[in-house]
């Protein structure tokens, strides 16, 4: 899959300009379910993957999982020539809580059968921003198995990396937690600034209702950045949105912007923590250092100019290394954190 990709939902004119000229993978709304924009798209990239979406009205019953599907099977069926499709199992940021997620895995194990038996892959999941919570998570993990990938969306404001520990930091914990208790890997399938998350209703990165724009290179800069920050169990990031504008979600368009354009066509190394807390604590002992013991998962960490880092929080306190070449790093009493690489220092960062 590509890192950064597509998320459709409606064929304006800028929409295809930057599809046809970013070879990335497709999410598709119902809305722009069209039959020959998605051929001619197969046809550039033949080895992309190709995501369906339904959007049910608001009040659309939840337990209705046979209408549901037979909907989504109805108007994604005609794309099957195009295929192989991962289809969104038809329930959108509902049923979260936790005293909802039993009930919600049984019927969304229902619903994966059916998909799977009319042709579908799947994706679990469709979470909102900072769900599933820790506290009920794993109620969810049948469906999550029973599916080829786990789904969910994943925004912050004024910039992508606010409230990074609630937002992109939950997000990259809870993709691993996901690959790691059920061997499913996740699709982010909207990913971006969304105002929403402090009160703005319908405002992305162009702001609007009272909240502020962001420069459009300032914003790809973000997107850029978060691309690097996710693990490998991160298979595909979708922007939203990409023709927005006919069912009013303009704000968060980013269809026909040549420096967006110009992201989407980047390739971006992806990484796997390989040197794991054990062997850092092995390493920081034989140079007479106390690294204590560990208190939660260890995890990856996005300081804000962008270096990422391995965290562990331990009985000593927080230990970090460096992703790349597994080099520790270490805080200083300044509130800086000092990474080497190789032996030589490359950088310090604020916010340990």
């Amino acid at each position: 899959m590509s890192r950064l990709a597509c998320h459709v939902n409606s064929w304006t004119a800028e929409a295809k300009h930057t599809v046809e000229a970013c070879s990335t993978d497709l999410l598709v709304l119902n809305t722009a379910a069209d039959v020959g924009t998605v051929r001619d798209w197969r046809a550039r990239n033949p080895s992309r993957q190709l995501v369906y979406r339904e959007v049910f009205e608001e009040g659309y019953p939840g337990e209705d999982v046979q209408g549901r599907c037979d909907r989504l099977c109805r108007h994604a069926e005609p794309l099957m020539p195009f295929g192989p499709i991962i289809a969104l199992l038809p329930w959108n940021e509902e049923r979260q809580a936790d005293d909802l997620l039993a009930s919600y895995a049984e019927d969304s194990c229902r619903a994966i059968g059916i998909l799977r038996a009319r042709g579908f892959l799947t994706a679990a999941g469709g979470f909102s921003v900072q769900w599933p919570r820790r506290s009920g998570r794993d109620l969810y993990l049948p469906a999550i198995r029973e599916a080829d990938f786990f789904h969910f969306h994943t925004y912050s404001a004024p910039s992508i990396f606010d409230d990074y520990e609630r937002n992109v930091g939950h997000a990259v914990e809870t993709a691993e937690w996901a690959y790691r208790e059920a061997g499913r890997s996740t699709l982010i399938t909207e990913f971006g600034i969304d105002w929403g998350v402090l009160g703005y209703k319908l405002t992305g990165w162009r702001g609007g209702n009272g909240a502020p724009s962001t420069p459009v290179d300032v914003y790809a800069d973000q997107l850029r950045r978060a691309a690097l920050a996710f693990p490998r169990c991160v298979e595909a990031i979708f922007v939203y949105c990409f023709g927005g504008r006919l069912y009013g979600w303009g704000s968060f368009d980013c269809a026909g912007e040549p420096v967006i354009e110009s992201l989407l066509r980047e390739e971006y190394p992806v990484y796997e923590f390989q040197m794991g807390f054990r062997e850092l604590a092995k390493a920081m002992r034989a140079r007479g250092l106390d690294p204590g013991e560990p208190t939660e998962p260890e995890a990856p960490h996005v300081f804000p100019d962008g270096w990422v880092v391995t965290r562990q929080r331990t009985t000593s306190g927080t230990m970090f290394w460096l992703k790349e070449s597994n080099q520790p790093a270490f805080s200083g009493h300044d509130g800086r954190l000092t990474l080497y690489n190789g032996g030589q220092l490359i950088t310090t960062v604020r916010g340990v």
